[in-house]
């Protein structure tokens, strides 16, 4: 059975050739200790970033982040996005009031959450259309 959507949450490291997610305080050296390995120059960015691979045959996209998320994770976020539509791929933004970084896995299965009740729309959503 083929893969009929993705669910990202607070997505880190989407696109990690985004110079606008550094300047707004996320980290290289943080992602570069982690993807780099022994690679003296810095196509471990566009190798590690799922962004890369997004082409126009990815399956539509729910990506989610807490509106007390940091503006670097945000972009992130707002970036892959751009990338999906940009490949023609259907992407979709959802921000999740009153919750940061750390709490949006608390919310994620509450049916009386912004998150929880998305997530199930984006399910059943592919499960119709398959």
């Amino acid at each position: 059975m083929p893969i009929r959507g993705v669910i990202s949450v607070s997505g880190a490291g989407l696109d990690l050739t985004d110079a606008k997610t550094y300047a707004l305080g996320e980290d290289v050296h943080y992602y570069e200790k982690r993807f780099k390995g022994a690679d003296p120059s810095d196509a471990w960015q566009a190798a590690a970033s799922p962004a890369t691979y997004a082409t126009r045959s990815a399956p539509p996209f729910l990506l989610l982040y807490a509106g007390g998320e940091h503006k670097g994770l945000q972009r992130q976020a707002v970036r892959m996005q751009e990338v999906l539509e940009a490949n023609g791929v259907e992407a979709r933004i959802v921000v999740v009031p009153g919750e940061s970084h750390s709490r949006m896995v608390l919310v994620l299965s509450r049916g009386d959450k912004v998150a929880g009740k998305v997530i199930v729309a984006f399910v059943r959503g592919r499960v119709a259309s398959g």
